[in-house]
């Protein structure tokens, strides 16, 4: 089965920092204090972002990678049965007054690709018995990253240790393309191109709540 990653066009939207809201540090890695500068967890809560130019895409990606759609995206997937994600209502600030309010949606990626499958590379170089932090090598062969025994089958879906990045099926990329939406790269995987040397996510706490971070934890293959 041929995957895909959605890469973003355009220039990203920022936060309006003001309005976010992280979950403080309540735990320092008692090993090694250079680990307690991982970005805090971001409070599951709506996203505030400023406007976006003035050229909407039906696309839309903030500086951390999270993707934003349209009402258009939305009801095409929804539409289409499309698995593996689920819609967070996006508030956007500042916006001029006089002007309609901006429908914008953050694509929340339910799906599961578990951890990325070995031949691509993607190797554990070490784990920290404080906090729990991974370091990864860098992927050798990106066309085998989706490990096809732990995928759960979702149209959208993440894989361990590449949390920022969305992967998806051929149906996502027929959606696309045949609707000629706007502000995304669908990239087949043996043409993605990473350039870092090393990933160094964090512990899967950082980026999925914690029952889920336990759940996907069991499909490694550590």
């Amino acid at each position: 089965m041929t995957f895909y990653c959605l890469r973003p066009i355009g220039s990203p939207v920022e936060w309006d920092h003001d309005m976010m809201r992280f979950m403080p540090r309540s735990f320092k890695c008692p090993i090694n204090s250079s680990h307690d500068t991982s970005p805090c967890k971001r409070v599951p809560s709506q996203l505030h972002v400023k406007p976006p130019s003035r050229v909407l895409r039906d696309f839309i990606w903030t500086w951390y990678n999270e993707c934003l759609v349209t009402d258009k995206v939305l009801t095409l997937f929804n539409s289409d049965g499309v698995t593996g994600f689920r819609p967070r209502r996006v508030a956007v600030t500042g916006v001029k007054r006089g002007l309609p309010a901006i429908p914008l949606y953050e694509l929340v990626i339910t799906g599961w690709g578990g951890q990325a499958d070995k031949q691509s590379g993607i190797t554990l170089r070490s784990r920290c018995e404080g906090c729990g932090r991974e370091t990864y090598d860098s992927i050798l062969d990106p066309a085998r990253l989706v490990n096809s025994k732990t995928w759960d089958g979702s149209d959208l879906f993440t894989v361990w240790p590449l949390p920022r990045f969305i992967f998806a099926t051929a149906r996502i990329k027929d959606i696309i393309h045949n609707h000629a939406l706007r502000g995304v790269r669908v990239v087949p995987l043996d043409e993605l191109s990473l350039s870092s040397n090393e990933y160094t996510p964090g512990s899967l706490r950082q980026w999925y709540p914690d029952r889920v971070a336990k759940k996907r934890k069991k499909d490694f293959w550590l």
